[in-house]
């Protein structure tokens, strides 16, 4: 399992469009993605 870099809690099942991963809910309601600071176009959830 990876955790989310942001909550280290949770597993990643949530993908942005510059290919970087978080949880969820730490994700949902992100501008800009944590990682590389893009600004966030697309998500897709991970099953």
């Amino acid at each position: 399992m990876q955790s989310c870099a942001i909550c280290m809690d949770k597993s990643k099942d949530l993908a942005f469009g510059c290919g970087h991963q978080t949880c969820y809910d730490c994700g949902k309601n992100l501008v800009r993605c944590p990682m590389c600071q893009q600004h966030i176009t697309t998500r897709i959830r991970l099953y």
